[in-house]
């Protein structure tokens, strides 16, 4: 989660999107998890501040996980706002005027996904696709194994090497943090 957020604020400042099964519940399909948080970005600040101590970062990250895995769970237990709106949009007729929400630009921002990630996490999968939602934007697929993580980039227009070197460096700087954490020597990551 973190490191795609990292990711998204080093590469475009845009919103990321996340996708929550809703199964569980009769014609459930997915609802949208927005791993961008105020735990996140303080996380992501810290990382970036050369003077930030890395006990204060790994509890940044700590803090940031926490609320991303509870609103995660809210989104799974069908508490997320993204499905409640789409189906407020869709219900309009045509020619129907679009409410004011709709039309307010913070609202059009927030909707506008530049990253768009899926998470499957099993043992069984090699690798998986996941298509960007947005013309200039990405698609990310990362199952997460006990030892490692696979990513897999999709874009229609954008740069995926410059993407993948964005996730090289926001793993190197995750391992170094948990690595120094531990008391260890800075490791890097092999992507």
């Amino acid at each position: 989660m973190s490191s795609h957020t990292l990711d998204v604020l080093e590469y475009h400042g845009y919103v990321t999107w996340e996708v929550a099964q809703t199964r569980k519940y009769r014609l459930g399909r997915t609802e949208v998890i927005r791993p961008s948080s105020i735990e996140a970005l303080e996380w992501c600040k810290a990382m970036e501040n050369d003077e930030a101590d890395w006990r204060g970062r790994l509890e940044r990250i700590q803090l940031a996980v926490e609320a991303h895995l509870a609103y995660a769970k809210d989104a799974s237990e069908g508490k997320g706002i993204d499905r409640h709106l789409l189906g407020l949009r869709l219900l309009l007729k045509p020619g129907e005027e679009l409410p004011t929400l709709f039309q307010d630009p913070v609202y059009k921002e927030s909707t506008r996904w530049i990253l768009a990630t899926s998470n499957l996490p099993s043992e069984n999968f090699y690798g998986f696709g996941f298509g960007a939602v947005e013309p200039e934007g990405f698609g990310l697929a990362y199952p997460i194994n006990k030892d490692f993580m696979r990513f897999t980039i999709t874009t229609p227009t954008s740069s995926s090497v410059r993407l993948k070197n964005c996730l090289k460096e926001a793993a190197d700087d995750i391992l170094k943090m948990m690595d120094v954490n531990k008391g260890k020597g800075p490791a890097t990551v092999k992507l």
